[in-house]
């Protein structure tokens, strides 16, 4: 299973753990496996981190708003009323609060620590992450914070 992130990844535990239970419960054989895809960006530094890639994640996520306020309404989208709070909460949700509840920006130490945390407070065998989720990060940007995930940050979790 590769969880989405339409929530924070705060309220996602319970839902991987309903998850895991649904799987014994059917009887499948082994150990059900479960990864997180996040948006990630790496800096220098934290606040280089979150600066670089603050236009982009911004845009990411208005886009995410208009994705959810054309389901509202219209057949085999899922609850209204799901969507629509949905919705206010995307409309509303501050970039301190997408840095702390929907994305994994930083320094290298930073991201091995937020990687760590969400693998044990959810429950997940791993991350897929996105490196430009919004599109919009500069190239030369996005390949050198690609590099500092794979020379600084991966290595952390062999």
């Amino acid at each position: 299973l590769c969880v989405v992130q339409p929530t924070d990844t705060a309220d996602l535990g319970s839902q991987v753990g309903s998850y895991r239970q649904a799987w014994r419960e059917a009887a499948h054989p082994g150990q059900s496996s479960v990864y997180l895809r996040i948006p990630i960006y790496a800096g220098e530094t934290d606040a280089a981190a979150e600066d670089e890639g603050r236009e982009s994640i911004t845009y990411f996520f208005q886009r995410h708003a208009e994705l959810t306020q054309s389901r509202i309404g219209r057949a085999g989208a899922g609850s209204s009323e799901r969507n629509a709070a949905q919705l206010t909460h995307l409309q509303h949700m501050t970039y301190d609060e997408i840095c702390r509840t929907r994305v994994a920006f930083g320094s290298p130490p930073a991201l091995i620590e937020r990687l760590r945390e969400l693998r044990e407070s959810l429950d997940i065998d791993g991350v897929i992450i996105e490196p430009n989720a919004g599109g919009l990060i500069p190239a030369p940007l996005a390949m050198k914070s690609l590099r500092l995930v794979a020379e600084r940050v991966l290595p952390a979790f062999k």
